[in-house]
């Protein structure tokens, strides 16, 4: 029911003899890899970093108060009752984003769900792409190879597509808040109904910088507080219109998005690096089995 290896059969495995000077060629794609990724991370941590002084989350600290308590008024204006979501550290989110010009997420973005599929039943190479909730992430774009191809004759009824500029945001589960822009790469994807796709209402000039912002602290800590703690925690739409979105100038996101962009190349040459590795093995050993 659950396959293993046991430990006692690595032994038996056969592993292919490669010349010298062919390992040392797969190496260098190997070396020249990690270094793409450490590239990649370090343009990132760089992006956060700019946008975290720039917020002052950097020096904020959030108190751990014995007790805290909330007003009968703040209860009707957030229309929650819940003692979680009166927590002074989400207060001090919000005093700290309140300090700047802000807007709502509702005013940004339009809301859309996603449909229901079952992807395990589908192992397809062609059709439509299928961002599953476990392929979002805080930190690396999306990759296709991920994503699971649904035959379009298996989708029935009216359904959604994620179009470039989009987002796509988990809203359920253990995943909840991980958020991800859809690019040229993801276009006309379908999307989980455990996540919202969030369609500008206006052009940005900066999407993988508003992705950097809707990924940091100050939106992530609002969709927990916002969330519902339910069984399975969950964030409606309604809730999420709420949350406020810190308005940077155009300066500021322009350095953001060059960081956040030299991050996803780096990212994506590292993929296609150990795709070539790979692919070099594969053909080795083609051709020391075809002797």
């Amino acid at each position: 029911m659950n396959p293993y290896l046991p430990v006692n059969k690595l032994g038996n495995l056969l592993i292919p003899e490669i010349d010298i000077e062919d390992q040392r060629n797969i190496d260098e794609l190997i070396k020249e890899r990690f270094k793409c990724l450490a590239d990649a991370e370090k343009a990132y941590s760089q992006a956060q970093h700019l946008l975290e002084s720039e917020l002052g989350l950097d020096k904020l600290k959030f108190k751990k108060p014995v007790g805290y308590t909330a007003r009968f008024s703040e209860l009707e204006q957030s229309r929650r009752a819940d003692a979680e979501f009166f927590q002074p550290k989400y207060q001090s989110i919000i005093e700290l984003i309140c300090e700047r010009p802000n807007a709502k997420l509702g005013s940004l973005f339009h809301i859309s769900r996603g449909i229901c599929l079952n992807p395990s039943s589908y192992n397809e190479t062609e059709g439509i792409p299928y961002i599953r909730i476990k392929e979002l992430s805080l930190s690396q774009p999306l990759d296709p190879i991920n994503s699971v191809k649904i035959p379009t004759q298996f989708v029935s009824g009216k359904f959604l597509t994620a179009t470039n500029g989009d987002y796509v945001l988990a809203v359920i589960g253990a995943t909840i808040g991980k958020i991800n822009l859809i690019d040229e790469l993801m276009q006309g994807s379908l999307f989980s109904n455990n996540t919202a796709c969030l369609s500008p209402k206006l052009p940005l000039h900066y999407p993988n910088a508003m992705e950097l912002i809707l990924r940091s602290l100050i939106v992530q800590h609002q969709v927990q507080q916002r969330m519902a703690k339910t069984a399975q925690e969950k964030i409606t739409d309604p809730e999420s219109k709420r949350i406020l979105i810190p308005c940077l100038d155009s300066a500021l996101m322009s350095d953001l998005e060059k960081l956040c962009l030299d991050s996803k190349n780096n990212y994506f040459a590292s993929k296609k690096l150990l795709e070539q590795a790979k692919s070099r093995v594969e053909q080795l050993i083609e051709e020391a089995a075809a002797r």
